[in-house]
């Protein structure tokens, strides 16, 4: 029953996709990417903007022998003619990020297959929304790509992830972000004419096990119709999801997802809810946009797609910007953590384990992150500033549950707390440090 409401509530149903219960988005990914029928053919691209989960898959590209690289968002409607607007990645990186080039793709890159191209139907970084669009282009075109949508925070917002009109032959989502109860569980959706790419193979009479791309495949309990402890004998059973969902499903989890669905419609409709979220979302930008100190400087700089014309449908319900103090230096992300904590109010600071947006919105070049990194930057920590330079940014998001008297607490601690703030001692030690030993390797203490 949760399997066939989970499809329907994405606009499918068993008659075309397979749902593959998972422990979160992320482990979606790491099975699609162990099951794969990966060759050295095989070309596998993702989104700059991608979360880190999907970057990851570069590591089994790259074990099967496969091309593998990477692409700005607003160029994936061109991929279905050629790989020029993709960098190619390899053991050197992309030489691009230092001004010095992509390597070169192979004249028949593409051309065997399959291949893999990944992005985010939403940026978690900053709500920016891809053009799905193009996903049956791609799917068609030359070369031909599998489709691999990271759903899992498009599908937060209310009818944004409907799958009759976007083919992704993959997408992977989270149930804790879309309904904030369960935990620990997720899907992997598979289209049916994808689903043999992600099915074993096998020796005649299973004499050898299930095999995939790097040969003999790990198999688990309930996941095999056959097994022999003292021979190699052993045959997958032949369902995606049988094979696929290994060991003892979280079925308490699974058995909740009906009632959070039903919690959700009966606040309204899809649109209802899709609009109440955005208006949230958008007052609460419009407000901040408008924030200056005295001086005149903006109090802070927003990214994502918040200025298209048809923004309601190129951006999702988040905030993503960082802010400055009234003598135009960076504040320290976890400055804003502290205060909007003390007021109850719940953001996130950093990267969000999405380097490559964090890297395009802050122009940061891969030295940047290796100097940061020597200089004991770690994902995760609470280091907002490096030689005056800001290291990740404030999130804040918006859902269905959020309201304007949220945004009024939200506005009204950047008004009394940040608006014409100068920076003290303990908020800003390394842009001190700055003045007084001058820029290392290159770095200016108030330009990013």
């Amino acid at each position: 029953r949760a399997r066939a409401q989970v499809l329907e509530l994405f606009g499918v149903s068993s008659a075309t996709h397979t749902l593959v219960f998972t422990s979160g988005a992320t482990e979606g990914i790491r099975l699609l990417g162990e099951s794969f029928a990966w060759t050295p053919g095989s070309v596998f691209l993702y989104a700059q903007d991608s979360h880190t989960s999907v970057v990851g898959l570069r590591q089994l590209a790259r074990r099967a022998g496969a091309a593998y690289g990477t692409f700005a968002l607003e160029d994936l409607r061109h991929l279905d003619r050629d790989l020029s607007s993709a960098c190619r990645l390899g053991a050197e990186g992309c030489a691009a990020s230092s001004g010095e080039g992509c390597l070169c793709w192979a004249d028949d890159a593409g051309d065997r297959g399959p291949n893999l191209l990944a992005f985010p139907g939403e940026s978690n970084f900053s709500g920016a929304r891809a053009d799905l669009s193009c996903v049956a282009r791609l799917r068609a075109g030359a070369p031909r790509w599998r489709v691999l949508l990271d759903a899992a925070k498009l599908a937060c917002s209310p009818g944004a992830l409907d799958l009759r009109t976007c083919p992704a032959d993959f997408v992977v989502v989270s149930f804790y972000k879309i309904f904030g109860y369960p935990t620990g569980l997720g899907a992997l959706i598979v289209r049916h004419d994808a689903a043999p790419l992600l099915t074993p193979t096998a020796a005649p009479g299973g004499s050898e096990g299930p095999q995939n791309a790097f040969g003999p495949s790990y198999f688990a309990g309930g996941c095999v119709a056959a097994v022999s402890a003292t021979s190699g004998f052993a045959v997958a059973r032949p369902g995606l999801a049988d094979w696929l969902e290994r060991g003892t499903p979280n079925f308490q989890a699974i058995v909740a997802l009906p009632s959070q669905m039903a919690c959700l419609q009966d606040l309204g409709s899809a649109e209802l809810r899709r609009r109440h979220t955005l208006a949230v979302c958008r007052e609460a930008y419009l407000r901040m946009r408008a924030l200056r100190h005295r001086s005149g400087e903006l109090l802070c700089t927003i990214f994502g797609h918040h200025e298209e014309p048809r923004w309601w449908e190129a951006q999702g319900p988040t905030i993503a910007a960082v802010f400055r103090f009234a003598d135009g230096s960076f504040m320290p992300y976890g400055l804003i953590s502290e205060l909007a904590s003390a007021r109850g109010i719940v953001l996130r600071t950093g990267c969000h384990c999405n380097a490559g947006a964090c890297q395009k919105s802050l122009g940061l070049k891969d030295k940047d992150l290796r100097y940061f990194f020597a200089s004991g930057k770690v994902c995760g920590d609470d280091r907002g500033l490096i030689d005056g330079r800001p290291t990740g940014v404030v999130r804040v998001s918006f859902g269905v549950f959020s309201t304007f008297a949220d945004v009024r607490r939200w506005i009204s601690l950047l008004e009394e707390e940040l608006v014409d703030r100068l920076p003290e001692k303990e908020e800003c030690e390394s842009c001190a440090n700055v003045a007084a030993d001058g820029p290392k390797d290159g770095h200016s203490a108030n330009a990013v």
